[in-house]
C-alpha cells in the first residue's frame, strides 16, 4: 500500500498543486488509461478557449476497496476535500479506480476511472 500511496501523492502533487500553472494533456497522459485519456481530451475540447480553472484547497485520500486477481491489482480510493473555480469554492467527492498489471513488475499504477459523487 505504501507505493499506492506514494502515486497518490506524485499525483495530486503534480496534477493538483501546481499553483499557478497550466497542466496539459500530455501531462497527464503517463497516469491515466487511453480510455480515460480520450474521454477527457473530448471534454477539454467542448470548453474551447474557456477552460475552468481549478485550485485544490484541501484534499484527503482514503483507500476503501484493493483487489487482486491473476491479471490485475485494483485500488479504489476516495478523494474528498474543496476546490476553487474561479470565484467559488465547493467540496469535491470523488473515487479512484486505479489498476497496476501484475504481469509486469515495472509497470505503473494507472487512473481507469473517476467516479464523481458531487
Amino acid at each position: 500500500m505504501s507505493k499506492l500511496l506514494l502515486l497518490k501523492q506524485r499525483t495530486i502533487t503534480s496534477l493538483c498543486k501546481k499553483r499557478g500553472m497550466t497542466i496539459t494533456l500530455d501531462e497527464i497522459l503517463d497516469y491515466v488509461s487511453p480510455e480515460l485519456y480520450n474521454l477527457l481530451v473530448t471534454e477539454r475540447a467542448t470548453y474551447g478557449d474557456n477552460k475552468p480553472r481549478t485550485e485544490v484547497v484541501s484534499l484527503m485520500v482514503e483507500i476503501v476497496r484493493g483487489e487482486q486477481n491473476w491479471f490485475y491489482r485494483v485500488y479504489f480510493s476516495q478523494f474528498s476535500g474543496w476546490i476553487k473555480e474561479g470565484d467559488e469554492t465547493s467540496d469535491t467527492n470523488e473515487i479512484w479506480h486505479l489498476e497496476k498489471s501484475t504481469s509486469d513488475a515495472n509497470a505503473n499504477w494507472t487512473i481507469v476511472g473517476i467516479q464523481q459523487d458531487n
